[in-house]
């Protein structure tokens, strides 16, 4: 029986492998996700199932070290969700050392690659000017990582050139990698064409390892079933009439990008514009945001924010989505919602990961207000993109990622 292993760096993000889980012990897999989100806090166990996959914390295994978790389970491959930071180096490395098949999935739609540059350039200016956030524990326990994914002649060449690359140009070991040994995983597989473009003409990736088999989410994601408006408005805004606009969350306070205080201040104006068309604001937090965190702000300031969501439901009876550039703007696409995009003060540098045909960039608030007003649609452009993109709702997206991954063991 063939085995894969998963791995991540924290278990909120076990949809990306639940979903394809099914079909992989299908084709007779066994399957298994390992995380390392005790490197960030402990966790409240070491070992769990949810939808029939077991997922265990790295702690589990009495190690900080991926390579003895590697040792132990001896998987056929191991699949990962990115394919640029240190730790993917050292997963790379060792899978390579120890002959195991080793498969990238990307869990987004990536840049465009006419934007790359312009990203990769704001992404170091940000990141050099608060370098200190390279300096956690975190980080820490990932570099031991990937010096123990080294064969000891190699260690002080490659871990210099390593750390040097990441004070220099630290884009390249976040979210825009260059091809190199240590990235040299077996198979790629990413959601679009544009995707691939970006991989094999602006990362340099082998072309002949780069596959595109569309959005494994959007395959789930249609096969939901749809409940009724007042289910989802009672549920969402708390009544079983009225519109409100679905707030998409990026993460910016997350990562730093923003402080916490600024992500309020925004919440806030956001939420006042979508008052003045007589829409509630929902807002639909990112992963990486914990609403226990910010439950105050959101009880005190009247705003109705969620983790988890019907996510098919909530997107279709919303009158209008609201985001800066998340990947999920798509689902909103596949329902032909109106999607605005607030571009002013702290905004206006972030990625246009969409085109403006299909997303509403809006460079001020009054701008944005009348938009909320009176919301427009481009039905024929949205259509276009989803056909350029590859983004199909008819095509089985998770059979093809576990036909392309049997393929390179079976």
């Amino acid at each position: 029986m063939p085995k894969i292993l998963f791995l991540d760096t924290w278990d909120v993000g076990y949809r990306n492998f639940t979903r394809l889980n099914n079909e992989f012990i299908s084709k007779g897999f066994s399957t298994l996700l390992v995380h390392t989100g005790s490197y960030l806090k402990p966790q409240s166990y070491l070992e769990k199932s949810i939808d029939g996959l077991k997922i265990r914390d790295i702690a589990y295994y009495k190690t900080m070290f991926i390579k003895k978790v590697i040792t132990i389970e001896k998987p056929d491959v191991v699949l990962i969700l990115n394919l640029s930071f240190i730790f993917d180096r050292a997963i790379i490395n060792l899978t390579k050392q120890a002959g195991i098949k080793s498969v990238f999935l990307a869990h987004g739609k990536l840049i465009d690659p006419d934007a790359a540059l312009d990203g990769e350039n704001n992404l170091n200016k940000t990141i050099k000017g608060k370098i200190s956030r390279i300096f956690r524990k975190k980080n820490l326990l990932v570099l031991l990582n990937y010096v123990s994914s080294l064969k000891s002649y190699q260690r002080i060449t490659k871990l210099f050139r390593t750390l040097s690359g990441t004070f220099i140009n630290p884009a390249q070991f976040l979210t825009f990698p260059r091809y190199n040994n240590e990235l040299d995983a077996d198979l790629i597989l990413l959601y679009t064409a544009k995707d691939r473009d970006l991989y094999v003409n602006h990362f340099h990736f082998p072309s002949s390892k780069v596959k595109v088999v569309g959005n494994p989410e959007i395959s789930s994601f249609v096969n939901e079933p749809l409940l009724t408006e007042t289910e989802i408005k009672r549920k969402y805004i708390g009544k079983e009439t009225g519109d409100y606009a679905l707030y998409l969350d990026d993460g910016l306070a997350n990562v730093n990008m923003w402080m916490n205080d600024q992500w309020y201040e925004h919440l806030l104006e956001v939420k006042e514009l979508a008052r003045n068309s007589k829409m509630e604001l929902v807002v639909k937090l990112h992963p990486r945001i914990g609403l226990q965190e910010h439950q105050r702000f959101f009880d005190e300031n009247g705003i109705r924010a969620f983790g988890n969501v019907d996510f098919k439901n909530i997107i279709y009876y919303s009158k209008v989505v609201i985001s800066h550039f998340s990947s999920t703007i798509i689902y909103a696409l596949l329902y032909n919602k109106p999607i605005l995009s607030p571009r002013w003060d702290l905004s206006t540098k972030f990625p246009l990961n969409y085109p403006p045909e299909i997303v509403s960039y809006c460079s001020t608030p009054v701008e944005f207000g009348n938009q909320l007003l009176s919301p427009q649609v481009n039905i024929s452009a949205i259509k276009k993109y989803l056909m350029e993109n590859d983004i199909d709702p008819e095509i089985n997206s998770i059979k093809l990622i576990v036909d392309e991954i049997s393929g390179i063991i079976l």
